[in-house]
């Protein structure tokens, strides 16, 4: 915080004549509290902040020693620089640091009453908390009747991160009069209240949504005419294909075969499903220029790499040839590293533009750092430790891994 608070806390209680055991008591906070502001040894919690201008008559921008001016400029300021750490930050977690979390935590007792601010606050804490608990975890069991299986969410509900993150959207939601912020709000609390376990308030808030019929990318291309009704339409099936690829992956995904009774055909046609979406998108895409949709199809055919040796561990040798489950797994390991590449090559500053027929119109932008997806491509295979179990028995294997490295 750049502003000497503890100085302007000093000047007013000398103005009123008080001491700082008379400061301390108001505000309930010991005497060496109120010492240590006065000194700039620390500040007051973003809690307080409220009741000490109360105290002392003034308005929280006049705490700080702001005009209208100089306080939009500050924050102003303060969101550039939260961009900034974004932007030059390779991922998530880096992007959510604790300097970052410090820094949005010194803002918003500097603006306690900011939203953006706020909202940026809340949005990083939620970000930390992935990586501070790994989330939902479901598990699946031999002899389970539940083809769903059993989901522990007890070590997500002592969070830290995401609870507070919870609060303050709550807050948010409440009190915020700004559209944006009030979507954003309740989006991530959707995936909060999911992760905690409390399904009954995502599901209410997520039930206060419009239907896809009516979202925005729908509703511009039935607004329009001519060549700027075909652009919306291809942003909007550009934007559409992340959102089916994720609810096929939700069905295929979340629930076994009860007793996972015929584990090999059941994995067989989940194959046949996931293939089916990899092929959408080089139909979509029959050019070959998928844009940032290379890092969806790279992990497809990474979880397609998994399933295959998840079918040759599961086949009796004794009962057929099963090395062409191997084949199609290093098929579709080239077929990943080969998107990784494409993706990372067409990463950078500027805009991308799709060329396909389908997709021709479109321009996406292209500005955000990311993880290079061919130098991350081992780690991002499902079933890591399985599928080298696997797969380290192929010379094919090595040859493969020395690509990625090349």
């Amino acid at each position: 915080m750049q502003v000497k608070i503890g100085d302007k806390i000093k000047e007013l209680r000398k103005r009123d004549g008080r001491t700082q055991e008379e400061i301390a008591s108001s505000l309930g906070v010991t005497s060496q509290a109120v010492s240590r502001w006065e000194a700039n040894g620390g500040y007051p919690d973003m809690e307080i902040m409220p009741n000490i201008a109360s105290l002392f008559g003034v308005s929280i921008d006049a705490l700080f020693g702001y005009d209208g001016v100089d306080r939009k400029k500050r924050i102003d300021n303060i969101l550039s620089e939260v961009q900034n750490i974004r932007e030059q930050n390779i991922s998530d977690l880096e992007y959510a640091s604790s300097e970052t979390v410090v820094l949005l935590r010194n803002a918003c007792a500097e603006f306690p009453s900011e939203e953006r601010l706020l909202v940026e606050l809340a949005a990083t804490l939620h970000i930390r908390g992935i990586f501070f608990q790994e989330g939902v975890k479901t598990y699946f069991y031999e002899d389970d009747e539940d083809e769903y299986g059993k989901t522990d969410i007890e070590p997500n509900k002592k969070n830290p991160f995401w609870q507070e993150s919870i609060t303050l959207y709550t807050n948010l939601l409440e009190n915020s009069r700004d559209n944006e912020i009030l979507t954003r709000s309740k989006r991530a609390l959707v995936h909060l209240y999911q992760a905690v376990g409390r399904y009954d308030k995502a599901v209410e808030i997520a039930g206060t949504f419009s239907y896809i019929s009516s979202s925005r990318e729908i509703m511009l291309y039935q607004a329009t005419y001519g060549e700027e009704r075909c652009r919306y339409a291809q942003e909007a099936l550009v934007e559409l294909l992340d959102f089916l690829y994720s609810a096929l992956s939700c069905v295929i995904f979340s629930r076994h075969p009860k007793g996972h009774k015929d584990y090999v055909a059941d994995t067989k046609k989940r194959i046949e499903k996931i293939s089916g979406m990899a092929n959408l998108f080089e139909l979509i895409y029959d050019d070959g220029n998928m844009g940032f949709h290379h890092s969806t199809v790279r992990d497809i055919y990474l979880s397609l790499v998994s399933m295959y040796c998840d079918v040759y561990s599961h086949t009796d040798s004794e009962n057929g040839d099963r090395s062409g489950y191997l084949d199609l797994a290093f098929e579709c390991l080239d077929k990943a590293l080969e998107n990784a590449k494409k993706f990372d090559a067409q990463v950078g500053a500027g805009e991308y533009k799709y060329t396909a027929f389908l997709v021709n119109l479109v321009t996406e932008p292209n500005t955000k750092a990311v993880i290079p997806k061919a130098d991350s491509i081992i780690n991002a295979i499902p079933k890591l430790d399985h599928v080298k179990k696997v797969l380290m028995q192929d010379k094919r294997w090595q040859i493969w891994v020395d690509k990625v490295n090349g």
